[in-house]
């Protein structure tokens, strides 16, 4: 079985949702089509997708992204992180233009590294309330 809006299959790593149309989908994946979704247009409405959405790397960054536990926020970093170089170095050896997927990375690389920063900030607090 697969997520509807990614594409990969639905495993409990990504976690199941359902979403308007009670179609199963990765958790990450329905919150993300939520947030994305223009105001005044339903979460369900049909919308342009970029052709590297169903790589991966997008799925793991998104988990990332939505992750709210501060313990769990490092793993799911270095994961996208990851998959992105991966993903990178498979480009290299495919023909025609990615430039599109090499700034969406680019992008995504960029917004990590708040959340790194974020995460780094909230590290260091703890520390100064246990010691």
């Amino acid at each position: 079985m697969t997520c509807r809006l990614c594409g990969l299959p639905l495993n409990s790593e990504l976690g199941r949702a359902a979403d308007e149309a009670e179609n199963v989908v990765h958790r990450a994946c329905h919150e993300n089509q939520i947030i994305a979704s223009p105001k005044g247009q339903s979460a369900g409405a049909p919308r342009i997708v970029s052709a590297h959405a169903a790589q991966r790397w997008v799925a793991l960054y998104h988990l990332a992204l939505v992750e709210l536990d501060r313990v769990r926020m490092p793993g799911r970093l270095h994961d996208a992180r990851h998959e992105m170089f991966d993903r990178v170095e498979e480009l290299r050896d495919l023909s025609g233009s990615h430039d599109v997927e090499h700034q969406a990375i680019q992008d995504a690389l960029a917004n990590m590294r708040s959340l790194d920063n974020e995460q780094q900030q909230w590290a260091a607090q703890q520390a100064r309330r246990a010691g």
